[in-house]
């Protein structure tokens, strides 16, 4: 294994201080040693890095919302994609230098509220509002279920360790997740989850709940649309327009 794009100041420092190592006696076992070193601690720092930008700009990664399909796991990674979207982003400005003064501004339509739904939006015995609040409920419930059995393990003598592989184990379905935790909850355990969810359910969303509060929750937030002629145009000033994109 050979250095290749690697620093030479710090590959040769590296690979020094593996001189003498046992099993280590060749150049070329030097180098390799110091090639693997140094990889790995990049690699280390990367995951470390990108965990504590995560969490200080982004929130835990537990409280983004899943998306499931027919009560089965579909993506993890959906809604914390689309919130670190904001956190990378390259900040580009699209070139304005080649339109005409007539086409610099635009009309955007955006969506207020869903009026009706149709039959496929619907959950359960619900409405889209419904199937809204029902995700965000849902992803209250299970982080605070398995913060409570991760303590309970934690108290029966088990290892930290052990007890996190437990709780937070992944639950493809809704059945899987409710079988665990009747497995390690009592009625009381239950009981102060739910009383423990409700309240921080209320703080973060309970504006959902009522249809009076001011500004309430929807789930047409942020929803908006463009005529292909715009978005045409935001492609060219991009750069990014071809016309396979037609």
């Amino acid at each position: 294994m050979q250095n290749v794009g690697l620093s030479w100041n710090e590959f040769n420092s590296i690979r020094q201080s593996f001189a003498g190592t046992e099993g280590i006696t060749t150049i070329e076992q030097m180098n390799a040693a110091a090639v693997v070193a140094m990889m790995s601690d990049i690699s280390t720092r990367s995951i470390i890095s990108v965990q504590e930008v995560e969490r200080l700009f982004g929130g835990h990664p537990a409280f983004y919302k899943w998306k499931y399909s027919e009560n089965e796991l579909e993506d993890r990674q959906t809604d914390q994609l689309k919130r670190l979207g904001g956190l990378i982003s390259t900040g580009a400005n699209p070139r304005t230098d080649f339109q005409d003064d007539s086409e610099s501004q635009y009309t955007c339509a955006q969506v207020d509220d869903f009026m009706v739904s149709s039959e496929a939006d619907k959950m359960h015995d619900g409405n889209i509002d419904d199937a809204y609040q029902n995700s965000v409920e849902k992803m209250f419930v299970q982080a605070n279920t398995k913060e409570a059995v991760y303590n309970k393990l934690v108290r029966s003598g088990k290892s930290k360790k052990e007890a996190a592989e437990i709780a937070y184990a992944e639950h493809k379905t809704q059945k899987d997740f409710e079988e665990f935790r009747d497995k390690y909850l009592d009625e009381n355990d239950k009981a102060r989850v739910t009383k423990k969810y409700q309240a921080e359910y209320k703080a973060y969303a309970g504006k959902i709940y009522d249809p009076k509060a001011k500004d309430p929750i929807n789930v047409a937030d942020g929803s908006a649309f463009i005529t292909d002629k715009m978005c045409e145009k935001l492609l060219r000033s991009l750069g990014l327009y071809k016309n396979k994109a037609k």
